[in-house]
């Protein structure tokens, strides 16, 4: 009775993952806490692996405890339970997504590790071979763990970088800046060769091939600092190689927040041969409708976009910040 208790309340621990894999919603759509959900993979299969562990000691008492056979049967169960779930998410809202599975598999592996190297055996014996396996499955645990958490420590800092650097918002000089931008239908080439224009702070900055389209290819400079309310400003430098007046768009966007809808400031600018330092204020962003009044305290993303180009065009653009 109390084995089967045992496998009830394991079951469980095991169903539990699967449930909050599936119904866990996210604080706020943003880069870190997508970064917390995927990490977190690894620490609930690590959960999942000792209870198949725990699961393969009550449904196989013939092996002794020690005995490999029974973490080689959770590392698999935690395996499979980790590409079911993949798999599920092809028919689900979910992303099914390889990388998940690999942190699945990081969870089991380090947690089965840490449940060797310290787990009580009546078959242990005092000696250097046995302490020397047990300190190498640490160490290896310890690495993976390492491994696995390292990008959400490096979304954390770019984070940070990001609150420091204000009122700079990006000039392509820092690589915490730089992990919050990406191009769509667009090339992106973050660059120190000779520049065209008058550089404020003689760094990097940001080279966009924008490719044929009937749509609207951007650079995207996602999640910038988003309380923009202390500020009159917004303004960074623009710069165009050709000898015509080149039309693009700026798109500014907020949280949804408590409304069902987010909003967004959206305006055409014309960029005339060579440099040009663009500002528009922070109230004209805000807008005046005061139903779809962008929230200037939850700003969500900078859009620069080309206006369905039939041809490639190439901007240059550097030093956007508050003012």
């Amino acid at each position: 009775m109390k084995k089967i208790a045992l496998s009830l309340i394991l079951l469980l621990i095991i169903a539990g993952v699967f449930i909050i894999i599936f119904t866990l919603k996210l604080p706020q759509d943003t880069r870190l806490w997508r970064e917390i959900h995927n990490t977190g993979h690894t620490p609930l299969f690590g959960i999942v692996a000792l209870a198949a562990f725990g699961l393969s000691q009550l449904i196989f008492p013939r092996y002794a405890a020690s005995h490999s056979s029974h973490y080689l049967v959770a590392l698999l169960a935690a395996l499979a339970f980790g590409a079911l779930i993949e798999v599920i998410q092809f028919w689900t809202p979910g992303d099914p997504d390889i990388l998940d599975w690999l942190r699945d598999a990081a969870g089991a592996l380090s947690f089965l590790g840490f449940h060797f190297a310290f787990a009580k055996r009546k078959s242990d014996h005092n000696g250097k071979s046995k302490n020397g396996l047990k300190s190498t499955f640490v160490v290896l645990s310890v690495f993976i763990l390492l491994a696995s958490f390292t990008p959400l420590g490096l979304w954390i800092g770019a984070y940070i970088v990001r609150n420091s650097a204000l009122p700079v918002i990006c000039d392509f000089d820092s690589y915490g800046q730089n992990k919050f931008l990406y191009a769509r239908m667009a090339t992106l080439d973050i660059t120190r060769e000779s520049q065209p224009w008058d550089d404020e702070g003689n760094g990097h900055f940001g080279k966009v091939q924008y490719r044929p389209s009937k749509y609207y290819p951007s650079l995207i400079i996602d999640e910038p600092y988003p309380d923009w309310t202390a500020y009159g400003n917004f303004k960074f430098v623009a710069f165009n190689p050709y000898d015509t007046t080149v039309h693009f768009g700026l798109r500014i966007d907020d949280f949804p927040g408590k409304k069902n809808h987010p909003a967004r400031f959206d305006s055409l600018l014309g960029l005339r041969p060579g440099q040009n330092n663009i500002r528009v204020s922070i109230e004209a962003i805000g807008g005046s409708d005061q139903v779809k009044r962008t929230d200037l305290k939850r700003i969500k993303a900078i859009q620069l976009y080309a206006i369905r180009p039939d041809r490639p065009l190439t901007l240059y653009f550097d030093n956007f910040r508050l003012e």
